[in-house]
């Protein structure tokens, strides 16, 4: 049994790693066609929101990565 409810990778839709198939990167620049820093927010809000629902505490762990996805931490950073 595992304390985090999807495993402990990262969110839904924010998998980020130039090795392998990965989903649509969080852009913030408004200037590019690709721009979707608003959705992306609101996708990781609701995805905190509905974790927090399965908590008694005030606290959540948000876990934000896999075994070894880590070789270029500054793609999940950014």
């Amino acid at each position: 049994m595992s304390a985090f409810r999807d495993h402990y990778c990262y969110p839904p839709g924010f998998y980020v790693d130039e090795r392998y198939d990965a989903d649509e990167p969080f852009v913030s620049d408004a200037t590019l066609k690709t721009f979707n820093a608003e959705e992306k927010s609101k996708d990781l809000i609701n995805y905190i929101q509905k974790q927090a629902m399965h908590r008694r505490e005030n606290h959540i762990i948000l876990p934000w990565g896999c075994d070894f996805t880590f070789s270029n931490a500054r793609l999940s950073y950014d």
